[in-house]
């Protein structure tokens, strides 16, 4: 199906397919907006700029591709330089490896109230280190989850499917990270991260919501700060 692109009224044809199974109508603005709360999103703040090396990143002005669209201006937000990852996605997996640490140590110690900050200090880093984090992953988001587990002092497991490059792999394995490869695509990657991962007991940070992974999908998105 061929469509011009609508936002710029520019001759530029765009191939899509039209999923038959899409039933917005039955999410509701109101619900969709709240996939994250004003609350989980207002600790994600605070929590991740107390990290050290944090600062907002930049915007930068396309001119020339504003003038090219006849648009008053055109920005993007520059994550390059983001914790020194060279990674879009260096927050939201970095934030949900925190996340379940925490939850996992609450499970050991029901009667403390364990904070963000302990995990963040280190408080618990005997218990920490014996958890393990896993996920499936392109590049980016393994290279959050791998970093946040290192940060965080715990072992990292990643999946990547065959066709995942190999400065993509060394990326990830740079940050303490094991690199496991399997055949097939991304799906097949997110698959067996689940499969072995319910095995071994331990704890799947994915991007990727599915049945029975949810919450930690949503910590991910707090990667727009």
């Amino acid at each position: 199906m061929k469509q011009l692109y609508p936002y710029f009224q520019l001759d530029i044809p765009v191939d899509y397919a039209v999923n038959p199974s899409a039933a917005f109508e039955s999410i509701g603005a109101d619900n969709a907006l709240s996939v994250v709360s004003d609350k989980a999103r207002e600790e994600a703040f605070l929590e991740i700029c107390s990290w050290k090396g944090y600062e907002p990143t930049p915007l930068r002005s396309l001119g020339g591709l504003a003038a090219a669209l006849d648009v008053t201006s055109v920005a993007y937000k520059d994550e390059a330089s983001r914790f020194g990852l060279g990674s879009f996605k260096a927050l939201g997996g970095a934030y949900a490896v925190m996340q379940v640490l925490k939850e996992q140590i609450a499970n050991h110690f029901p009667d403390m109230n364990i904070s963000l900050s302990d995990i963040r200090n280190h408080k618990f880093a005997e218990q920490v280190a014996k958890e393990t984090v896993c996920s499936a992953t392109d590049g980016n988001h393994g290279r959050a989850v791998a970093w946040g587990a290192q940060r965080f002092g715990c072992r990292c497991v990643i999946y990547v499917h065959e066709r995942v490059s190999q400065g993509r792999i060394d990326a990830i394995a740079a940050y303490g990270a094991e690199v496991r490869v399997v055949k097939g695509n991304y799906d097949d990657a997110v698959r067996e991260a689940a499969r072995v991962s319910e095995a071994e007991g331990w704890i799947v940070v994915s991007d990727t919501s599915y049945e029975g992974c949810v919450t930690i999908p949503r910590n991910v998105l707090t990667d727009t700060l």
